[in-house]
């Protein structure tokens, strides 16, 4: 499963996250890769505080307990954690699969 999983704290906190990022995929379960990792340098979202860091990782996990190995350190470290599977679809062919999944 592919997930997009998006992690904010404080800025005064970011040192004590990314030790602990680096700490947890340093012993990474052999289950979870990490595809893809976005800072936002900028306000993403509307109602985001003007001082909060927001990283996304792109992961991929065969299972909920590699995800949890990564994630749990950064929450205890003071992250705030959101996790959200996502489906890969292929790029061409839009209309059909939207035809598909809609029954």
């Amino acid at each position: 499963m592919k997930c997009l999983v998006f992690v904010s704290t404080e800025w005064e906190n970011a040192a004590n996250i990314a030790q602990a990022a680096d700490k947890a995929w340093a012993s990474a379960p052999p289950q979870i890769k990490l595809l893809a990792r976005y800072l936002w340098l900028g306000i993403a979202f509307p109602g985001q505080n003007q001082g909060e860091l927001l990283a996304m990782n792109v992961v991929e996990a065969e299972t909920g307990e590699a995800v949890t190995a990564i994630l749990y350190p950064v929450s205890l470290a003071g992250a705030k954690v959101t996790v959200v599977p996502v489906q890969e679809l292929p790029i061409a062919n839009a209309a059909e699969l939207e035809k598909k999944y809609r029954g």
